[in-house]
């Protein structure tokens, strides 16, 4: 996936959402909600990954992003700040399995402003 790298002067301007780093992590997998020193954001059309089968990863990331968005009650950002000063962005692999969905019109609108990263 083609990706545009997001500036390190844009991220202390990152947005902070009430959830902790540890409440973001599967154990025993990787993470859907990335963290590091590279982020990138994506465009729909850069989202191409279709979902073969459900796996654990996609349904945890699925069920927190929904989570999170109904306990803020606003958009996801693509790349937040945890409540414990980590910084984590969405998984653009998982994004692209909810935006190539058959129902994604079911998500409420927040995939697509997600996706964006705007």
């Amino acid at each position: 996936m083609t990706g545009e790298r997001i500036p390190v002067a844009e991220r202390p301007n990152a947005p902070s959402l009430n959830v902790r780093s540890d409440q973001l992590v599967l154990p025993g997998r990787s993470s859907p909600f990335n963290s590091g020193p590279r982020f990138q954001r994506y465009r729909p059309k850069d989202l191409k990954d279709v979902e073969a089968s459900r796996t654990d990863r996609t349904r945890f990331f699925e069920e927190t992003l929904v989570r999170l968005y109904n306990e803020t009650r606003r958009d996801i950002p693509f790349l937040f700040k945890t409540a414990d000063d980590d910084l984590r962005s969405l998984d653009a692999g998982c994004l692209g399995f909810l935006y190539n969905r058959p129902d994604r019109t079911s998500c409420s609108g927040w995939t697509t402003k997600a996706i964006s990263g705007r």
